[in-house]
């Protein structure tokens, strides 16, 4: 086998070129896909960012509406 071909396992040979240029093929249209949503800052308080975070540590309105 020389050193510019790779070896399929279904016993084919192809040059190194062109599965290098199948790969860049690959690549475009996932680099074009559009998001699905768009992506925005979350402007709540570092403290209530998680479910985790508000838990540990409820606000005053969260007290408020338990009637505590």
């Amino acid at each position: 086998m020389s050193a510019r071909t790779i070896a399929l396992p279904d016993g084919k040979r192809i040059p190194l070129a062109t599965l290098r240029q199948l790969i860049r093929d690959q690549r475009k249209p996932a680099a074009e896909q559009p998001t699905l949503f768009e992506l925005v800052t979350d402007a709540r308080p570092k403290g209530e960012r998680t479910a985790a975070e508000r838990y540990a540590a409820p606000s005053l309105f969260t007290v408020l509406e338990n009637g505590h």
